[in-house]
């Protein structure tokens, strides 16, 4: 598994032990490849993190920013308790500046500094896209 994806896996299984999102399946894009069905009314997706800038005077290989974000899908019922907005809030609190912590890595977990959250509809549901930012990923 690359350092990427251990961490796209550490986020799922943080979120996923959160007790506040225990109604809503987790899952991690790439990684869940046949996605377990259930009832539940909407999903939580980790997204693959990906680089979009490096540290080009270190000894190794640097991701000065990973981008990472996380997809909330739920049906979009007027009678939810709980609405994307929850949802994308719950996970703000949870995720901004959580330590990752694998082998090789330990660095923090921010909110974007432009367009943090964007929500969509799209057939009954609506799609919020949270995105975050990694600083200084080594792999």
């Amino acid at each position: 598994m690359s350092e990427l994806e251990k961490i796209q896996q550490h986020i799922k299984d943080e979120i996923s032990e959160y007790i506040e999102l225990s109604d809503i399946i987790v899952l991690a894009d790439v990684i869940d490849k046949h996605p377990i069905q259930t009832k539940s009314f909407g999903k939580i997706i980790v997204m693959r993190p990906l680089p979009i800038s490096t540290i080009n005077n270190a000894d190794y290989p640097v991701f000065d920013k990973v981008e990472i974000k996380i997809i909330v899908q739920i049906s979009s019922y007027k009678n939810m308790e709980k609405s994307i907005l929850y949802y994308c809030e719950t996970l703000c609190k949870k995720l901004h500046n959580f330590k990752i912590s694998t082998k090789n890595n330990i660095g923090k977990i921010l909110l974007a500094k432009e367009n943090p959250i964007e929500i969509t509809s799209k057939n009954s549901q609506e799609i919020a896209t949270i995105n975050f930012i990694i600083n200084g990923v080594k792999i």
